[in-house]
């Protein structure tokens, strides 16, 4: 396996030794590539790719660009852009020494990457852009915004037309040149697809989306189109997005030719390329990035063939090849073939597939492997004359290849938790690789994005657009994230609009699920629906029933610890819910509290409390020397050195006590709210996410109103501060205005006197002069 870490390296080879197609789990790779050997942050997350085939660029996380050459075997950095982010890239089709770079300062840089100077600058008036395309005679290229697009001169580096959204309601989602042709592509958020004269700018027709082609009636279309590729021919065009279909289009015949149902393990598809007939295949070829992170190929010319399986049971069978990063927790979020241009036959091959990984790395994928994989015929059906039993799991890897093997959708049963359970009995924790997968996969996590993408549409809530005040947070990234959720998990239910302690919990699942968040949001409400369903009982109050539980298992448990509290008034408001209604994040690290939610989400919903009272319990020395309430306070509000494996031990005695013991009939009244936890209520796939009403309507629908209230008042006072402070500014410019008057008349009043002074001497001088003279 050739893995290259660049560090602070300026240039270099990317391999010293001669690479093997099937040195990486037979699947073609030949090199990946990463920043640094530090697995805590993102190395790339931008990559594009030279019509050439063997040159291809990345942009860092630190914003630094770096050229690959794989032909030539070397790599060199470019240029660094400092705190200037990089949205998208293209290289140019005349001159393969320059690249196209647009920022978020709305700037597009052409950048000659052999020396790393700035060739040209261009402002773009449309705002962020996401997507260059360049014309296949390469003197003109198209950059796409919300708002519009703006066509260039690449020769001259001059803006030569702006298209521009008339409707307020609709974005351009991408705007691209069709491959050998003088057409214009676009696609908008309301799924329409025009084409348009280079030349003349002048729409010529609309791409139809309902087609008379025979799809299967046990689907419906559900159009939310997003992206669009075309074939190198420009025969074909695909268009794909948030949905689970993909629809390609004939432009020869400007007829839909196919609408392709994907299977129901992927949520939409985020992108499409065409793959060039340079490798002698009979049909076309299109590759998919999908939602679960794999790049599949699709045959589309045998579509008649196909189209009894779409949304059938099998179809792995319409999939030839399919491409991961060989972990459950690390996926690909962006790809792009290598070559493909029709300049230069000589150098119109796809050769290589490069690939950018969740966690930052660049795969380097060999195509003509890959696509061999295509031409193999199907392994021969056999009959299972008897089945073996199962041995005994005695790995995580052997568990999870297990679920995978018999569970499309990857969601861990009954069976299989109770292994898990024993593992992490065994080893304590789950492994960082694969801890988030099996998240996922205990609570059944089903990436509803229609009803996701309702409710995450919406405008920021107005409980939630002040949120920076009272919990700010350093990244911007991680803020905006935090404040969108926050904001969907309000329009789900009004009573988290009124949760002052609801970022607390919320910010956790931000954090590690940064860079999906649909499926944070999806476990977040998995546990407010399961977990903390009887915490806002008597809403604002904590949960009294609740917390009489555990404060009668404290007794039972350990009476002696829990009569030292009485004597300083320390309250299970002190002791439990001040951790509970922040999942102890404030009173554990990072890990540790990783640590802790595999224990929580692989065991009953009243583990959770048994992890309440082993906090006291392990701490037990230290509370028990404390003499004063503040004391308490603190030690309940803060980090404290723990060991985490002595906590988790003394939340499964706990356990172990609470099933052991005897509880006589007065005590198991009370607990009831605890013991008796109904089974977990998975979220359903394809369905309105459930209700969440288990809080008093009346006290909330009250505070919101409250609230509502205070808000008016509190713009009116904020109003008419402003008219006071426009009042008293305006009549200090005016006190300003007359003590400048009364300076300039006094100046004035001056002046005359003087004059008048010189006037009356200069008359007496006159006067005596003139009797001098009759004298004479």
């Amino acid at each position: 396996m050739n893995i290259l870490t660049i560090n602070n390296n300026k240039k270099g080879c990317l391999w010293f030794r001669k690479s093997n197609k099937n040195n990486l789990f037979g699947q073609g790779c030949k090199l990946i590539i990463q920043e640094t050997n530090c697995n805590l942050t993102r190395d790339f997350y931008l990559i594009t790719c030279d019509k050439g085939g063997d040159l291809f660029a990345a942009c860092s996380a630190k914003n630094n660009l770096y050229l690959f050459n794989i032909g030539k075997n070397f790599y060199k950095h470019v240029v660094s852009f400092g705190s200037v982010s990089i949205l998208t890239m293209a290289f140019s089709i005349r001159r393969r020494n320059e690249l196209l770079i647009a920022t978020n300062e709305d700037l597009v840089h052409c950048i000659d990457v052999e020396t790393g100077n700035t060739i040209a600058t261009l402002r773009n008036t449309f705002g962020s852009i996401n997507h260059i395309s360049l014309h296949s005679a390469g003197h003109l290229f198209i950059t796409s915004s919300r708002d519009g697009g703006q066509l260039w001169d690449m020769n001259l580096f001059k803006k030569k037309e702006c298209l521009g959204v008339d409707r307020n309601d609709v974005e351009l989602t991408q705007i691209m040149f069709l491959p050998m042709s003088d057409n214009i592509v676009s696609i908008f958020s309301n799924n329409t697809i025009l084409v348009w004269s280079c030349s003349t700018l002048d729409c010529m027709y609309k791409l139809p989306l309902d087609s008379s082609v025979n799809v299967n009636n046990t689907f419906k279309s559900t159009k939310n189109l997003r992206y669009m590729a075309a074939s190198l021919d420009g025969k074909w065009l695909a268009a794909v997005g948030r949905c689970q279909q993909m629809y390609i289009w004939r432009m020869d015949e400007r007829q839909l030719f196919k609408i392709i149902r994907l299977p129901g393990s992927i949520g939409y598809v985020k992108k499409c390329q065409f793959i060039n007939s340079s490798f002698n295949l009979d049909y076309t070829v299109i590759s998919i990035l999908t939602s679960e992170g794999s790049i599949r190929f699709f045959n589309i010319d045998n579509c008649n063939e196909m189209k009894s399986k779409i949304g059938g049971p099998d179809y792995n069978k319409d999939f030839n090849v399919k491409i991961n990063t060989f972990s459950p927790d690390k996926r690909f979020n962006s790809y792009q073939i290598c070559g493909g241009s029709f300049q230069d036959e000589s150098e119109s091959t796809c050769k290589y597939l490069i690939a950018v990984s969740d966690s930052g790395q660049i795969f380097v994928f060999d195509l003509s492997f890959i696509l061999n994989c295509v031409n193999k015929p199907p392994k021969p059906k056999v009959k299972i004359i008897a089945q073996p039993k199962l041995k005994k799991l005695n790995s995580l890897k052997t568990v999870l290849d297990d679920v995978k093997s018999k569970n499309s959708g990857f969601f861990i049963d009954n069976k299989y938790l109770h292994q898990i359970q024993d593992i992490l009995k065994t080893y304590k924790e789950l492994p960082a690789k694969y801890r988030l997968f099996i998240w996922r996969s205990v609570l059944r996590i089903p990436e509803n994005h229609e009803y996701y993408t309702a409710l995450f549409d919406q405008p920021i809530h107005i409980s939630y657009q002040n949120i920076a005040e009272t919990f700010p947070v350093k990244s911007n990234k991680h803020f905006r994230a935090l404040q969108r959720c926050l904001s969907a998990l309000t329009y789900w239910s009004e009573i988290f609009s009124e949760i002052t302690y609801l970022p607390y919990i919320v910010f956790p699942f931000i954090m590690i699920f940064i860079n999906n968040q649909l499926i944070a949001f999806e476990i977040i409400m998995t546990f407010l629906i399961n977990w903390a369903a009887n915490w806002f009982e008597y809403f604002p109050n904590p949960p009294i029933s609740l917390l009489a539980s555990i404060e009668q298992i404290f007794m039972m448990y350990d009476s002696q610890l829990l009569n030292h509290f009485i004597a300083y008034k320390v309250t299970s408001q002190i002791y439990a819910w001040s951790l509970i209604k922040n999942l102890m994040t404030e009173v554990l690290s990072s890990s540790d509290w990783l640590i802790i939610m595999d224990h929580i989400f692989t065991n009953k919903i009243s583990f959770i409390y048994c992890m309440i009272l082993s906090y006291s319990v392990t701490n037990r020395c230290i509370l028990l020397s404390c003499n004063s309430l503040k004391d308490f306070e603190y030690f309940f509000q803060r980090k404290n050195v723990i060991n985490i494996y002595d906590l988790i031990k003394n939340a499964y005695k706990i356990e172990t006590f609470l099933k052991n013991c005897n509880i006589e009939t007065n005590i198991n009244d009370k607990l009831n709210v605890l013991m008796e936890q109904p089974k977990i209520q998975y979220i359903d796939a394809n369905v309105p996410y459930p209700i969440f009403n288990k809080y008093p309507s009346f006290v909330v629908n009250y505070q919101i109103e409250e609230s509502k209230r205070l808000r008016k008042e509190h713009l009116e006072y904020l109003e008419k501060k402003k008219t006071n402070e426009l009042i008293h500014k305006s009549s200090v410019n005016r006190q300003i205005a007359e003590e400048s008057w009364f300076r300039q008349q006094k100046l004035i009043l001056d002046a005359e006197s003087e004059r008048r002074k010189i006037i009356l001497n200069k008359e007496n001088a006159l006067e005596e002069d003139r009797k001098r003279y009759f004298k004479l």
